[in-house]
């Protein structure tokens, strides 16, 4: 199933039609929309980021896919997942006020590649008790746009992400908050925290929220 270039006219046209095992592909140009994942699809941009839309959507869906979208603001939060098996990849986040990324429930999600840059509020929020794969992501200059310095990833309660491979740099306050449950030393791995503080201790803070 296409959208532009002849087909579709919007995502949630084709997103209506689609069904489990189709895929649905995004023609380059600016949608002022949000695209709501179902079980089973799988959505794309047709070239990288070249597809604008306003936020991404996942409640519940089994089996969904999505890579390549241009997330602009101005939003609360770009990425929503609520208890998904979802696999997002090469995703740009930018300009949400709230939370480029905010992952809860029960989901299994995985959120590869992706660059999240740029957002007032916190870069990615992980809560819940979800347990998601945070792989080989960019996720830099979040949580300046307020009075209160925020974090590029903020992790908390019981939630247990993996953490590989990622760039969190040069956010608003120290570049990770964790919940005291969280288990860094064996979830984070080879992922480059920055700026390092004075006394060259990584930037990870534990909070309570």
């Amino acid at each position: 199933i296409t959208v532009g270039n002849g087909g579709e006219t919007s995502i949630s046209a084709a997103m209506d039609k689609a069904r489990e095992g189709d895929t649905v592909i995004v023609a380059p140009g600016g949608y002022h929309e949000a695209l709501a994942l179902k079980s089973g699809i799988t959505v794309r941009s047709e070239s990288l980021q070249a597809a604008k839309i306003t936020a991404i959507t996942c409640a519940n869906a089994k089996n969904a896919r999505v890579s390549g979208f241009d997330v602009e603001g101005p939003s609360a939060i770009g990425i929503t997942v609520d208890g998904c098996d979802v696999e997002i990849t090469n995703v740009k986040v930018s300009g949400m006020s709230d939370a480029g990324v905010d992952i809860t429930g029960d989901a299994k999600t995985i959120l590869q590649a992706c660059t999240v840059v740029g957002n007032a509020g916190i870069g990615v929020r992980v809560h819940g008790t979800s347990a998601p794969a945070l792989l080989h992501n960019m996720i830099t200059g979040n949580g300046q746009g307020g009075d209160t310095p925020l974090p590029g990833v903020l992790i908390e309660g019981s939630a247990n992400p993996q953490l590989l491979g990622n760039v969190i740099a040069n956010n608003g306050a120290e570049q990770v908050w964790v919940s005291p449950l969280y288990k860094t030393d064996t979830l984070m791995q080879d992922n480059v925290i920055a700026p390092e503080s004075r006394n060259r201790k990584k930037q990870i803070k534990v909070v309570t929220r």
